[in-house]
């Protein structure tokens, strides 16, 4: 009876920590500066367009939960078929709110749709505490001052991992726009508790190019430096 309730109390142990959950808050702060190795690459008129940079956001303002972010794209190369077309690359402002909730979004790569890229690359939090592979679902309504799409999240907890030298928490995400041909992202990030992405990468379709009159698909990767 004693092993046997020895054994019981094991079992147990072992279910309550496969059940521990974890809880993802994005915090944050004013002057914080997170910098990321980026790549993009796209998939142009039968021709493949590679871009990299190094981009440093700085969180400018915070006011509860809505907060203000700038964007700067430093080390900007874009590589097209050996060549540089010479795009130009404004800073990034972006208005969100700390639920993953996109109000607006101005500046980036010319003759690019840089808020849908921003949506694919953009980490959303499960809203409450959630256990490894345990899924969650939010919708975003349309934010029409803005001119934000509305938009669908499906994510997925896959556990503790470890990226860029710390221990995060792997998600997958797949975010959908609504209608025929809208803009879709597959994606696998892993952050900090803070929100903060450590590492991120997927693929993308139907991200609208007005500079060549089409949509097209491609893939991302970022990783943390500094």
């Amino acid at each position: 009876m004693k092993a046997a309730a020895l054994i019981l109390l094991a079992l147990t142990s072992v279910s309550a920590f496969a059940q521990a959950k974890v809880k993802i808050e994005i915090k944050p702060a004013k002057d914080a500066i997170v910098k990321h190795k980026t790549e993009l690459r796209l998939a142009v008129m039968g021709t493949e367009a590679v871009l990299t940079a190094t981009a440093e956001r700085t969180t400018k303002v915070v006011d509860g939960a809505k907060f203000e972010s700038t964007v700067v794209m430093k080390d900007f190369k874009l590589d097209v078929n050996g060549s540089d077309p010479g795009l130009q690359v404004d800073d990034t402002k972006i208005v969100e709110t700390t639920d993953g909730t996109v109000l607006s979004l101005s500046g980036g790569i010319q003759g690019s749709d840089n808020l849908r890229s921003y949506l694919g690359q953009h980490f959303i939090a499960p809203r409450a505490e959630i256990a490894e592979n345990e899924e969650y679902t939010i919708e975003f309504a349309e934010q029409k001052e803005g001119q934000v799409p509305a938009f669908k999240v499906v994510g997925k907890y896959l556990g503790v991992a470890e990226a860029a030298g710390k221990k995060g928490h792997k998600f997958t995400l797949k975010l959908t726009e609504p209608g025929e041909g809208g803009f879709t992202c597959e994606s696998t990030f892993v952050v900090l508790e803070d929100g903060t992405i450590l590492t991120a990468e997927g693929k993308f379709k139907n991200l609208p190019i007005p500079a060549v009159g089409q949509s097209v698909e491609g893939s991302y990767k970022l990783a943390i430096v500094g």
